[in-house]
């Protein structure tokens, strides 16, 4: 009898597989394509992005019915949003691989070294999922930008900002800080340093940091109340950072 009784759950717990199990059902799921942590703002380093012979981008434009996902961990994470976009717009406007509907940008999660996955994604199958860019409620360093936009790379503060003000408009309740740093000596730059050959005094940083408030403020839509800007302490090298302040935090210092 027992034989008898196994045997009927066996054959229950298949005819329950399909079910349960997306693979066995045919359905077909998203899978890794290639990833790398050696990442440039310019994407000239990119593997396999600047591979012209490369099989990923082959496989990509061989699967019109599919989607590709960009998804970049690191830290912070509104770094880690930028350059996924970026790399977005360097696969669907400068290789135009895929039209940009056809192409995620996701937020992988932290990470101590940037780190960018291509993923194809079935028609039907559901992307890499993303992770939330502030998590436990803290005070959370959102992003960092130069003035110095570098000898290769755009600026960065322009859609550093944007993505600010995007996950400020997520985040009911929480408020944004523009904390500028100008530098340690603005009279000399270390030599070596590429990072600002124009280093900020602190007057210059506050003007930067009343025009960063206002750009996020008037042309971003963020809300005035919502946003200040402070001068820092200053650093090695001259600097913007944006934080996210939750709601506990601004109540507890009466803001």
């Amino acid at each position: 009898m027992r034989k008898t009784n196994h045997t009927r759950r066996l054959a229950a717990l298949l005819l329950l597989l399909p079910l349960l199990c997306p693979a066995a059902r045919g359905q077909q799921q998203a899978y890794k394509l290639a990833a790398t942590e050696n990442t440039r703002c310019d994407f000239t380093e990119v593997w396999p992005l600047n591979d012209l012979g490369s099989d990923i981008l082959a496989q990509i434009e061989k699967r019109p019915e599919a989607k590709t996902a960009v998804v970049v961990y690191g830290l912070p994470p509104g770094d880690a949003i930028v350059y996924a976009r970026g790399a977005k717009r360097w696969l669907t406007e400068m290789r135009g691989v895929a039209p940009p509907e056809r192409v995620l940008d996701i937020y992988g999660g932290p990470a101590t070294t940037k780190r960018l996955e291509l993923w194809l994604v079935p028609a039907g199958a559901a992307p890499p999922p993303s992770a939330p860019p502030v998590a436990g409620g803290r005070v959370t360093l959102f992003d960092t930008y130069d003035y110095w936009p570098g000898e290769f790379c755009g600026p960065d503060r322009p859609p550093s900002l944007l993505v600010f003000a995007e996950m400020l408009a997520k985040l009911p309740g929480w408020r944004g800080t523009i904390v500028v740093r100008p530098h340690v000596d603005p009279r000399r730059v270390p030599e070596g340093t590429n990072k600002d050959p124009s280093p900020l005094t602190r007057r210059q940083a506050a003007r930067r940091a009343a025009g960063d408030r206002l750009y996020l403020t008037k042309t971003l839509g963020a809300g005035a109340g919502r946003v200040r800007a402070v001068v820092g302490a200053p650093a090695t090298w001259a600097h913007a950072e944006l934080w996210l302040i939750p709601p506990a935090a601004t109540a507890a210092n009466g803001r």
